[in-house]
């Protein structure tokens, strides 16, 4: 798959984390996986310690599931093992957080991003953002590898601060 086989991705999360922007092609505007690639072995020689996947430079409220899914993968074979890949994920619904979140894990994603709703959430309050991040991190954290979830939102939110911890089993 890829992944580490070494210090939990925990352990690895400090460094320099390449934000990673998607390309496309000229012509289609469909994703171009070769140049896409080609970017990645390049920068797999320069010395970050990871890259992130759909941030705010990786056009990722552009992209739908299974491009963002296709992109973790080709992602997750050309890049070292010890790289962390981090990948946003996010969606207007609960559930369309877990699915999306579930299927970056699966390609080889170990830390995600996941931003809130757009539509819906500049009208919820903090307390409704928290139930759907909860919701959301607890039903990860039950399937993917790693034990634990960690979730911090900040400005998104009206300038307050939602910080959780979630172990398996325990919402």
């Amino acid at each position: 798959s890829g992944m580490s086989d070494g210090p939990d991705v925990r352990e690895r999360l400090h460094g320099i984390f390449r934000p990673v922007v998607t390309n496309y092609a000229a012509v289609t505007g469909d994703i171009a996986p070769i140049p896409f690639r080609e970017n990645l072995r390049r920068w797999a020689d320069t010395p970050i310690d990871g890259i992130v996947l759909f941030g705010s430079n990786g056009e990722g409220a552009l992209l739908d599931e299974d491009e963002k899914r296709r992109l973790t993968a080709f992602a997750r074979e050309v890049l070292p093992g010890g790289f962390v890949l981090i990948a946003g994920t996010g969606g207007e619904s609960t559930s369309a957080v877990i699915r999306q979140t579930r299927a970056m894990a699966a390609e080889g994603a170990e830390v995600m991003l996941v931003h809130p709703p757009a539509y819906f959430g500049p009208y919820l309050s903090p307390a409704a953002l928290l139930d759907h991040f909860r919701a959301a991190c607890t039903a990860i954290a039950n399937k993917v590898r790693q034990g634990q979830v960690r979730s911090e939102l900040s400005d998104l939110i009206g300038g307050g601060t939602l910080s959780f911890d979630l172990q398996p089993g325990h919402p």
